[in-house]
């Protein structure tokens, strides 16, 4: 782990594009876990494309609330569809700005 709490692993990238928001704890619920682990999906990849902006398959509400929520503070969402199936990620934001984030979550949309 480095200072901010993000395994370098999942900082990384080809491209070398810093983390856009900086997370200190990952939580998968059981069914994304199953999910990935069926497809052989790294979760660390999918953390890293969620943490850089890559908000895949969501909308454009969606995504204009992500912008916001970088510069206001609020809730971070991705969706990346794995074997037909919706594997979301959602950052909560915390504290009196709401810019900080505390944990991200691996969940299926059923488990909302």
């Amino acid at each position: 782990m480095n200072t901010k709490g993000i395994p370098a692993s999942a900082q990384e990238t080809d491209s070398h594009i810093p983390s856009t928001v900086p997370i200190f704890q990952a939580v998968a619920t059981p069914g994304a876990l199953a999910l990935m682990n069926k497809y052989h999906i790294e979760p660390l990849d999918l953390l890293r494309r969620h943490l850089q902006g890559d908000c895949n398959d969501v909308d454009k509400h969606d995504r204009a609330t992500n912008l916001a929520a970088l510069k206001n503070g609020g809730r971070l969402v991705s969706s990346y569809e794995i074997g037909f199936q919706k594997l979301w990620l959602m950052t909560e934001a915390v504290g009196e700005t709401g810019v900080t984030r505390a944990s991200t979550c691996f969940m299926q949309i059923k488990e909302f």
